[in-house]
């Protein structure tokens, strides 16, 4: 009875009194019985929770709080678990034992700021959504991030771009190809002894720093015949490569096609002076040297472009036809239709040779990104062979020699422009 608090009744006894006094014990009893097996119940529970377990003479009250506590605890932990699972899923980096309720407040904050950059990503990936299937790219169904939305928007954005360009061309009849940046070595390797290398050292390495578009092949008769009103070639077929052009004359090619497909003009031509206007021109223009060898190398490593016999890739004459040049029979051949080199270009090695836009002059053992060769010289260089070559060495892809004064050549040209 003391340890329940029950007053011990004092004498003088009575049959009553001490029956009630009884009564009032075995009902404490029962009480604390009942209280103890609810405890009992829950102990296990409280264990794993980490839920202190009362000791000594229970009550209604203590347990009723124990048994609350246990539920605020389970409580938070679903709410952990949901919390934890959501922030995951949201590629947040959280504990998977989390039962503190400032954490918890913490975490819940970050899942708001979360699902919020979500929805604004969302809204972004919406807006770009029927371009992305347009052009067959991957809609994504991972958790966004603010980085794969500026590379799919990127995408989009080349994409766009690439169609307009390609629509372009398809207009005007012409194929062109995305190169992508990029850095190589530039020029003969220093233990190739031939005769030729000695205007192609020093080898050194050289980036590109930009994407640039280039003409699959060299620019066609029937292209130049329609913007330029004449024919230079010696021998007459839309498909076949314009020949016997002089270097102005390619650079007018430039601006003209430029004018006709609503771009910037890269050049500003007076007589036969001409000043590239800037370097970052978005119009069409003539090849740098090196990105005329970067483009022919096509990010293999052949020694001519796209293969290690030039019978796969080039048109060239024999030794039979060693003074070709002057016979009528040799011609340039139909465009492409030998072998394309890595980046699918063709007749890098010839078919004509190809004006670029550098002055001839000798190379740096310096490392470079985007040159443009010497500021000034008396001859521009050709790159590439030509189906008048008697000899292979013309068409590999480190060849170059000094273009030539006179319009009856076999020299064309092919064309780039910067996204």
């Amino acid at each position: 009875a003391d340890s329940y608090g029950i007053p011990i009744p004092t004498e003088p006894y009575t049959e009553s009194i001490v029956l009630n006094f009884q009564d009032d014990v075995n009902k404490a009893t029962k009480r604390q019985t009942a209280l103890v097996r609810r405890l009992d119940m829950n102990a296990l529970e409280a264990k794993r929770l980490g839920v202190d377990i009362p000791e000594g003479l229970l009550t209604e009250e203590i347990v009723t709080r124990f048994e609350d506590e246990i539920q605020t605890q389970q409580q938070l932990e679903r709410r952990a678990s949901d919390l934890v699972r959501k922030a995951k899923s949201l590629g947040l980096e959280v504990s998977n034992e989390v039962l503190d309720e400032d954490l918890l407040i913490q975490i819940e904050q970050q899942v708001q700021i979360k699902v919020a950059e979500q929805q604004s990503l969302q809204k972004r990936l919406q807006s770009i959504e029927q371009d992305l299937i347009r052009f067959e790219l991957n809609v994504p169904t991972e958790t966004l991030t603010s980085e794969l939305l500026d590379n799919l928007e990127n995408e989009v954005m080349r994409s766009s771009i690439d169609e307009k360009i390609r629509s372009n061309a398809d207009l005007n009849g012409y194929l062109i190809v995305r190169i992508p940046a990029g850095t190589f070595t530039m020029g003969c390797d220093e233990s190739d002894d031939h005769y030729t290398c000695s205007r192609s050292k020093p080898s050194h390495r050289v980036t590109i720093s930009k994407d640039f578009y280039i003409f699959k092949t060299e620019v066609l008769q029937e292209l130049y015949s329609k913007l330029i009103g004449d024919n230079p070639s010696k021998d007459s077929g839309r498909a076949y490569p314009v020949w016997n052009v002089l270097w102005v004359d390619a650079i007018r090619f430039a601006n003209k096609l430029s004018e006709l497909e609503g771009l910037e003009i890269c050049y500003k031509v007076k007589g036969d002076s001409v000043r590239w206007l800037n370097k970052d021109c978005k119009g069409w223009r003539l090849p740098t040297e090196a990105e005329w060898e970067y483009a022919a190398k096509g990010g293999q490593s052949f020694k001519y472009p796209g293969a290690n016999d030039a019978e796969f890739v080039a048109h060239f004459s024999d030794e039979r036809d060693r003074d070709c040049f002057f016979c009528s029979d040799p011609e340039p051949k139909w465009a492409c239709t030998k072998s394309e080199n890595g980046y699918g270009l063709c007749d890098m090695s010839g078919n004509v040779r190809e004006w670029v836009w550098d002055f001839y002059g000798s190379y740096s053992s310096y490392e470079q990104t985007d040159p443009t060769g010497p500021s000034y010289g008396k001859t521009r260089v050709v790159r590439g062979g030509d189906c008048f070559d008697p000899d292979t060495v013309y068409e590999r892809h480190d060849f170059k020699e000094s273009g030539p004064s006179s319009n009856y050549s076999p020299t064309g040209f092919r064309l780039v422009r910067r996204p």
